[in-house]
């Protein structure tokens, strides 16, 4: 999880004004994010039942995530994640996208004859070094 300090509120009310540090450029889409990976890791571990609640959030979330502007790399890596795993729609994309493990041989085959697949995959790479340098 991402670190969302800056949200926290003193224990006890201050003695002297407390400057708040700025939020981050893409806090709403990254908690979107967040809270979008948590609702769809307790889908995919509900029964069918169970799972119907964290899908309609999912829902919610993924409509946030496509209509937020990302005004950061990271929040343009975040994106690119999330239409990757659409895209692709397998576990072991899903797995790379949301998981940060690594291709598969059976994602890496699906990838060869995937031209929008590569270049989504390429660009999150790209995306990851250049918010790293920010």
């Amino acid at each position: 999880m991402r670190d969302y300090s800056f949200a926290r509120q003193p224990a006890s009310p201050p003695t002297e004004p407390v400057m708040l540090s700025r939020p981050h450029p893409d806090s709403e889409l990254l908690f979107a994010w967040d809270s979008y990976t948590a609702a769809a890791t307790a889908f995919e571990v509900a029964s069918d039942e169970d799972g119907k609640p964290y899908e309609t959030i999912m829902d919610t979330l993924a409509d946030r995530i496509e209509r937020i502007k990302a005004r950061t790399m990271e929040g343009v890596e975040v994106q690119l994640r999330y239409v990757f795993a659409c895209h692709m729609d397998t576990k072991d994309a899903w797995n790379s996208a949301v998981h940060d493990e690594d291709v598969s041989e059976a994602l890496a085959a699906k990838l060869e004859g995937d031209c929008i697949g590569r270049t989504l995959w390429a660009m999150i790479q790209n995306a990851k070094k250049a918010g790293g340098a920010q």
